[in-house]
């Protein structure tokens, strides 16, 4: 089976959330394969309804032979391991990891789209993809990162994290 690069984004705000970073990435590395590339660590204001702390957020990308939806289970299970609970939508949580895209695929089912349907409308995620993978075709709109990030209507603050 060939191997497919599939790009996340993780993050979270709550907890020990770049040991959290890490553990996940590592996680990932032992169920689906090698890290290929990592943007810079980003300190996000949170999206959504719910006031809530900044977020940590990472862009990853990986080469695997796992399909979409055994990527999925296997993101779940170390979300799960690390303390996530789905209990509120957009609420605070100690990890979260989003498939963004799995190389050109379109993926359309009850629980899981790709490429991800938001990400041309979050600055939280555009601003790590444009600055690690600028001239990657989202293959749905047929534009790069580059292209998308000049489009985004987003004004939440994004910022690289200094440690």
């Amino acid at each position: 089976m060939k191997k497919q690069k599939v790009i996340f984004i993780i993050g979270g705000n709550q907890g020990e959330v770049l040991l959290n970073i890490q553990k996940a990435t590592n996680k990932l590395q032992n169920l689906l394969g090698p890290c290929v590339l990592k943007s810079e660590i980003y300190r996000t204001q949170a999206w959504g309804p719910i006031p809530q702390d900044d977020f940590f957020n990472q862009v990853l990308v990986f080469k695997t032979i796992k399909t979409p939806l055994q990527t999925l289970r296997i993101i779940h299970q170390i979300e799960q391991q690390l303390g996530r609970y789905r209990i509120l939508r957009y609420g605070p949580r100690t990890i979260d990891i989003d498939i963004l895209y799995f190389g050109q695929k379109l993926v359309n089912l009850s629980n899981l789209t790709i490429p991800h349907p938001e990400i041309q409308n979050r600055s939280f995620v555009l601003k790590p993809l444009f600055d690690c993978l600028p001239k990657f075709r989202h293959p749905k709109f047929n534009k790069n990162h580059s292209e998308l990030y000049k489009l985004l209507k987003d004004q939440l603050k994004v910022e690289k994290w200094n440690k």
